[in-house]
């Protein structure tokens, strides 16, 4: 109580309503109904704003040279077969996977509609140039 500007010495424990200071979809929930939470550190939820998302495709070593921040891409998923989404590359990761030899490329998609979801699994491709 004392984090939410209350005296927890004098109060007995009763239902309290937190606002969030953001709006947003909450994409992970951490406490139930009737739950007491003691530490003021814990998250209790995650709120995110989906009206941007990231789709990260995993590119082979040897395509990499490929690849610049900026391309244009786009990503398909199994809940909408016949929608293209389309965004842009918006980094490419400094760091290759040494298990499968394959570097984290964030394509960035604008998402107004909500139609993506936080862990959707999506087929990526990038418009790259191609030699003459």
């Amino acid at each position: 109580m004392r984090v939410l500007g209350g005296d927890s010495a004098t109060q007995t424990p009763r239902p309290t309503e937190v606002r969030a200071p953001i709006s947003g979809t909450v994409t992970a929930l951490s406490v139930a109904p009737g739950m007491f939470v003691n530490d003021p550190a814990t998250s209790m939820l995650t709120i995110a704003n989906i009206d941007r998302v990231w789709v990260t495709a995993h590119v082979p070593a040897e395509d990499l040279g490929l690849v610049q921040p900026g391309e244009a891409a786009g990503a398909r998923v199994p809940a909408y077969p016949g929608r293209l989404f389309r965004g842009r590359v918006g980094s490419v990761s400094a760091m290759l996977d040494p298990d499968s030899g394959r570097d984290r490329v964030r394509i960035a998609i604008d998402n107004a509609d909500h139609a993506l979801k936080p862990n959707m699994y999506a087929r990526a491709g990038i418009a790259v140039r191609q030699a003459p």
